[in-house]
């Protein structure tokens, strides 16, 4: 266990409130995939589905490369050595969200497929 100024990393009130940041977002993250996956089950493939897994996809990578980030700075210069694994799931991470095109694409996406569906309201959130 790592320590500074004789005492664990984990007594420090700002590490505590980053660690629970971090948990909210990827549980946040979680719940829209499964709602985009419930949407996929009741309604099959259409427009309505397609604007789930977008919205879920790019707050899932937004939120996954801010958390990747911020796990490896909380270990420190050796969150990048390749012998921890938080190094290689930030990178991993970070390949699949640029393999379907980033967290951009999906919300330009998004916003043109609310516009042609005649439903702005919800893009207030991007």
């Amino acid at each position: 266990m790592r320590t500074q100024f004789g005492q664990p990393l984990t007594k420090f009130q700002a590490v505590r409130h980053k660690l629970v940041e971090m948990y909210a977002a990827t549980q946040l993250a979680e719940s829209l995939v499964f709602q985009a996956a419930d949407t996929l089950d009741r309604l099959g493939l259409n427009a309505e589905t397609f604007q789930a897994v977008r919205a879920a996809f790019s707050y899932a990578s937004r939120q996954g490369r801010r958390v990747g980030k911020e796990a490896v700075q909380l270990h420190g210069a050796i969150g990048t050595m390749d012998e921890v694994p938080i190094g290689h799931a930030f990178a991993r991470l970070v390949a699949i969200s640029q393999s379907c095109g980033g967290a951009a694409m999906q919300e330009r996406e998004y916003a043109a497929g609310a516009m042609s569906l005649g439903d702005t309201s919800s893009l207030w959130a991007f």
